[in-house]
């Protein structure tokens, strides 16, 4: 029995290391995905990663499935739209959780008012979809998550006004009061100041 296990693995190793080796040239570049590709090929005068290999085009992202989508070759932001775009039709369903998630780690601080709008009315997200949001959000600069505090503290209502108090009182709270209106201005500032 030991015996068949051991050979069993043998050959699993040996169609791994097969499938990802590319030795042949008619499979591609001869390359390990990811790799660089070596200065000395013809007309090349710097390495090129894979990824860089291929060109940004058009592409109809609306048309996509959302695996395809999450591969496309477009920009972050037209995929963060997309994606925000294609968040109702998931309400109810943990595909909702895997965009948001999707979300949070493809939108950069200069896309995050697209992000910011979906957390500022959550009716459309699931309750843990908008726990990926808010906990990306923490992880942001101070100029993108303080103010989006700040807009959160304006509802009381809100599903996170706790949670957004908190990090408001956090960052600013010195005398140990609780003066949320100057913290909000505070936050609003530290944002208009990195604007300009």
């Amino acid at each position: 029995m030991l015996l068949l296990a051991g050979g069993v693995l043998v050959i699993g190793l040996l169609f791994y290391g097969r499938g990802i080796r590319r030795d042949d040239p008619a499979e591609g570049d001869g390359a390990p995905a990811g790799e660089a590709i070596p200065a000395s090929r013809p007309g090349l005068s710097e390495p090129v990663s894979a990824i860089q290999r291929v060109p940004e085009t058009h592409v109809d992202l609306a048309s996509l499935s959302l695996d395809e989508l999450v591969g496309a070759p477009a920009s972050d932001r037209a995929v963060v739209e997309e994606l925000i775009e294609r968040l109702p039709r998931y309400k109810g369903s943990q595909r909702q959780y895997v965009v948001t998630s999707h979300i949070a780690n493809i939108a950069t601080d200069e896309d995050y008012p697209l992000v910011e709008a979906l957390i500022l009315a959550p009716e459309a997200l699931e309750p843990a979809a908008l726990d990926v949001l808010l906990a990306d959000l923490h992880s942001r600069i101070d100029e993108v998550k303080l103010p989006v505090f700040a807009e959160i503290c304006d509802d009381r209502q809100h599903p996170s006004f706790n949670e957004a108090f908190q990090s408001l009182r956090t960052y600013f709270e010195t005398d140990g009061t609780d003066d949320l209106p100057d913290w909000q201005v505070a936050a609003r500032e530290l944002a208009a100041d990195e604007d300009r």
